[in-house]
């Protein structure tokens, strides 16, 4: 029997935010007697727990991004540990799991003669060294045709850094549907003291004003008004310290006590239990101004949970536009409370909607499909690199809707 092929997944921070989601769901979605993962974070939290109860080797090697000399000092520093890490652990292939991570892997994967897979997982204007370190790149994978426009979009620095579009492949999100059909939402609602009839609206994401809480928020009055039992949880915490900002929760929570909705309004924290959460919604939101993807959203579609979301960047291409979502302009509050509203109003509408944005989740975001589009792509760039290791995965037949 063959050996695995060994992987080396890299990613900035030890907290459980979308990116190192989105990790941890694909290694949890391997084969491991085709592929075995070692994990490499940037700093510790709660993602090094995750990753050990996978059985999965992680290595703590702090670095900071975009930190002047300190970075440029981390480079040589975590380059060569990782340089003796890729001979020591014998490993085959390095998946860069954000932009952040490539200063830090890139020329140790290059000195060692390891492919490299880079991950792209926001719209946001790269800069020219994180253009030229994807270019290095044997691939590069997105994950909604946001990002990939923003990749290809033309730059008067197209001359250096053009990214190669032939190395540009679509690799979407994985859920496990073991994992997120397993609850039926019962145990949290009686935890914030709801009956199983009370209307329960929310929102699962990072504390972020990108990510449009506050909207929820401002949309609770117009709820109110045509479902008075309606309640809002909002579940997260902050992305990341914002010097010489307000606190973004206790914003939020101001801005509930000024409009009057703070009985209605829960907020929990960082939760490590989702999958028990989510069921519990009966209308699951995202009204963020930006989202390259919207990982939450396979989420709320696999638990079956109707969506309102805005209509902006990748979202429309997560949720598809066959009955899984209403989607709203975004930063319209008015629009969302009508969106929600409806939903709570229309229980057929509701389960049409729970049901259409399932049956998409299976056919898009599953564990299964989404580790043979995983490992077609490795095989191939293990092939063009000559690398025996290869040869221990097998293709399966193209799939539709692949960059070339």
């Amino acid at each position: 029997m063959k050996a695995p092929i060994r992987v080396l997944y890299m990613t900035e921070s030890g907290r459980l935010f979308g990116s190192e989601a989105y990790m941890l769901n694909e290694i949890r979605g391997l084969d491991r007697s085709r592929m075995q993962p070692v994990a490499v974070v940037g700093s510790r939290g709660e993602l090094i727990e995750r990753l050990e109860a996978e059985g999965v080797p992680t290595l703590v090697l702090p670095h900071r991004p975009r930190s002047g000399m300190a970075t440029r000092v981390d480079i040589v520093r975590v380059n060569a540990a990782l340089f003796r890490l890729l001979h020591r652990e014998r490993i085959d292939l390095v998946v860069a799991n954000t932009t952040a991570v490539l200063p830090f892997l890139m020329f140790a994967a290059k000195a060692a003669g390891r492919p490299v897979i880079s991950r792209v997982l926001t719209t946001n204007w790269l800069e020219i060294t994180d253009r030229w370190l994807l270019g290095l790149s044997d691939a590069i994978t997105f994950e909604t045709d946001a990002v990939r426009q923003a990749l290809i979009r033309p730059r008067r620095s197209d001359f250096i850094t053009r990214i190669p579009r032939e190395k540009i492949r679509l690799i979407r999100a994985c859920r496990s549907a073991e994992e997120w059909q397993a609850d039926d939402g019962g145990a949290f609602r009686r935890e914030l003291g709801l009956r199983p009839e009370t209307p329960l609206i929310g929102m699962v994401a990072a504390f972020d004003p990108r990510k449009g809480q506050d909207l929820l928020i401002q949309a609770m009055p117009a709820i109110l008004a045509r479902c008075p039992a309606t309640q809002a949880v909002l579940v997260g915490n902050a992305y990341r310290d914002r010097p010489g900002q307000p606190d973004y929760l206790m914003v939020l929570q101001d801005l509930a006590r000024r409009l009057g909705v703070e009985r209605a309004v829960h907020f929990t924290g960082f939760r490590t239990d989702v999958a028990r959460i989510i069921p519990a919604l009966d209308v699951a939101l995202l009204l963020s101004h930006r989202e390259a993807a919207g990982g939450v959203l396979i989420e709320y579609m696999m638990c079956g949970r109707p969506i309102v979301a805005a209509r902006t960047e990748g979202i429309p291409e997560t949720t598809g536009e066959d009955g899984a979502a209403l989607l709203v302009p975004k930063a319209d509050p008015a629009a969302a409370a009508q969106a929600v509203a409806r939903i709570l109003t229309d229980r057929g509408l509701a389960a049409r909607m729970g049901q259409a944005g399932r049956s998409r989740a299976m056919a898009l975001f599953s564990a299964d499909v989404v580790r043979q589009e995983t490992e077609r792509l490795y095989a191939e760039v293990l092939q063009r690199r000559g690398r025996a290791s290869a040869g221990r995965l097998v293709s399966p037949p193209a799939a539709a809707g692949e960059e070339a």
